[in-house]
């Protein structure tokens, strides 16, 4: 039968009509995925092992004062603790600008020096800090009032206390009391977090974020755990937060010679055997950088940097190290959730995305590229890609090898989807050929 040439406003007609088709086709798609989101929203239990719903009188997610690990980052989306705590906790970040919660209780009293002003600390600190004067700061922080801790930011206490950070960090050797006055000075800026000024003052002011992860080099468990607590709130800070960790953490490798981020953090996890608190604050922060940002491709190229360096083996070593600590367990859950549900979206988005661009190629190579660089494969993915700008060189092999690479790269995609295919008789067939 001889192909029928149509007329081409009807040509035209039927066009327009295929692509309305797809469009509503799409649209009906999207409509079905947010209302089942929707539905599994309604059913998500609202607790969460270790952070507390924000709430009118308290709108930030609260830390435990005693509590030495990080903040639990939004967990699973498909999981019974899920969407509904990383909306509202993200709802009220946005709100409220920030803040990481409820105070620590305070271990004095300050009633008969309640009127001591905010400025009385700044020398003090600048020539001569004393682990005692940290401890009152905190304390009147704590408890003095907004008026009170406001007129410590002003005058860049904030400030004060970061470079006091520094200084003790950049020592070679520290002493005890280089140690307890970095910890009190981190245990000053949790409590200064806690209000919405307090956060958007460290969060802005320079290079602030950078002190605090170069705490993670620290020797001192208990200030690489309030560092990691510090950092997983700083990251679920909008808009900037999460970025600014994420360079920070790229400070932290350059600074202490990593190969790649996060290499010193995954070895440190083994260091600390007879210890659950630092894993607990480790896999927490792991799940704030990983989960929070609302791109799967953002997502998935951080948690790819750690499964790199052997994620996966660490945390079912700790699994085993640590079984009967449900804080450990509830925090490598929500990871291992997160990881299968964003591999699966991430998979969906490009079989839709090749079906959407078959005719444009470039969507589609930046589609996989943005996946593999910076992966385990990025090596074999550029090497194969270098092979093939030569194959246009001859025009008739090179046909025939693209003809040869499209034929072998459909039968492993058929072969991916199907693992007992192998034992098919079509595929002996085939492999006999």
């Amino acid at each position: 039968m001889s192909d029928i040439t149509l007329p081409g406003k009807l040509r035209e007609s039927i066009g327009e009509k295929e692509k309305k088709e797809k469009k509503e086709k799409k649209e009906k798609t999207d409509e079905e995925k947010k209302e089942k989101k929707e539905k599994k929203l309604a059913r998500a239990d609202s607790k969460s092992p270790r952070v507390h719903r924000a709430t009118e009188s308290s709108p930030s997610p609260v830390i435990g004062s005693d509590i030495k690990t990080a903040p639990s980052p939004r967990p699973s989306k498909h999981s019974s603790e899920s969407k509904e705590l990383k909306k509202s906790l993200k709802d009220s970040l946005k709100s409220s600008g920030g803040g990481i919660g409820s105070p620590s209780p305070l271990t004095r009293t300050h009633s008969s020096d309640v009127s001591r002003p905010s400025s009385s600390f700044m020398s003090k600190l600048k020539t001569k800090p004393a682990v005692e004067d940290l401890e009152l700061l905190k304390g009147y922080l704590t408890t003095s009032g907004s008026k009170w801790s406001n007129s410590f930011i002003d005058k860049q206490g904030h400030t004060i206390l970061i470079d006091l950070i520094k200084s003790k960090q950049n020592r070679v050797t520290k002493t005890g009391t280089d140690i307890a006055l970095q910890e009190e000075s981190l245990r000053c800026l949790r409590v200064l977090m806690n209000t919405k000024e307090g956060l958007q003052a460290i969060i802005t002011k320079d290079k602030s974020v950078d002190a605090i992860a170069l705490c993670l080099a620290s020797t001192n468990l208990s200030i690489k755990i309030f560092a990691l607590e510090l950092l997983s709130a700083l990251t679920l800070c909008p808009p900037l937060g999460h970025r600014f960790v994420t360079q920070a953490m790229t400070v932290y490798k350059d600074t202490y010679h990593e190969s790649v981020r996060f290499q010193q953090l995954m070895e440190s996890l083994s260091d600390h055997s007879n210890s659950v608190e630092y894993p607990v604050a480790v896999v927490s922060f792991m799940n704030c950088l990983c989960n929070y940002p609302d791109d799967v491709e953002t997502r998935v190229k951080i948690r790819t940097e750690l499964l790199n360096l052997r994620v996966v083996d660490i945390i079912t070593d700790l699994k085993e190290r640590f079984a009967q600590n449900e804080d450990l367990l509830t925090q490598i859950r929500i990871f291992e959730e997160e990881m299968t549900d964003d591999q699966k979206e991430l998979e969906e988005n490009l079989s839709t995305l090749a079906n959407a661009s078959q005719a444009d190629p470039e969507v589609i190579f930046k589609a996989l590229s943005n996946r593999v660089v910076g992966s385990q494969y990025s090596e074999n993915f550029l090497n194969f890609f270098n092979s093939v700008l030569f194959l246009t060189a001859e025009p008739t092999v090179g046909l025939e090898v693209w003809k040869t690479l499209d034929t072998y790269s459909q039968g492993l995609k058929e072969k991916l989807k199907d693992p007992n295919e192998q034992s098919s008789p079509q595929h002996r067939k085939r492999k006999k050929r």
